[in-house]
């Protein structure tokens, strides 16, 4: 005997999807009112749900009066370290730009209100100078190295004239 039998018609696509996410929707709705601890209402009720209101509260606003009587102590400025003193008046583009021929340079490299490094910004263009009491003076080289044609200094010079040691570090001896 041979049984034949209607082929099953099996929901692809679209119709797939829709099928899965009503039966996932239906799941979560079981899940979440089986942990909600409430007591099940009756299919087709309806089940009203508390509106939350907003109240705020504005505090009374006080300004508090000084009192006369009580003396507020100013603190005292804690002292300054070389690290954090304040650049001397001189150590800026400003009063290096009045030094004519200056007018370039753009960036301090060391400054201590006697002498500046100062150069002009991703150039090899330095400058060393002294001040002279109303503007920057060039503190001149000894001369100019072979190869490069770089300024060079004379380090007895350099000792005797006081050029500190963070200048000193950076300039080229000749010889």
């Amino acid at each position: 005997m041979v049984t034949v039998s209607a082929p099953v018609h099996r929901p692809t696509g679209t119709a797939a999807r829709r099928i899965t996410a009503a039966g996932a929707v239906a799941v979560l709705a079981l899940a979440v009112s089986s942990c909600s601890g409430e007591t099940p209402t009756a299919p087709g009720s309806v089940t009203p749900v508390p509106t939350p209101t907003l109240t705020t509260a504005t505090a009374p606003v006080s300004t508090p009066v000084p009192d006369p009587t009580v003396v507020t102590p100013v603190p005292t400025p804690a002292p300054t370290t070389p690290s954090t003193a304040p650049a001397p008046e001189p150590c800026t583009l400003e009063s290096l730009h009045r030094t004519a021929g200056m007018e370039a340079l753009d960036v301090l490299i060391y400054c201590d209100g006697t002498w500046m490094r100062a150069g002009q910004w991703q150039t090899d263009h330095l400058r060393n100078l002294t001040w002279d009491g109303d503007m920057w003076v060039e503190y001149p080289p000894d001369g100019h190295t072979d190869l490069s044609g770089y300024p060079c200094y004379d380090a007895d010079r350099i000792a005797q004239d006081g050029v500190p040691p963070a200048v000193r570090d950076q300039l080229t001896l000749c010889g």
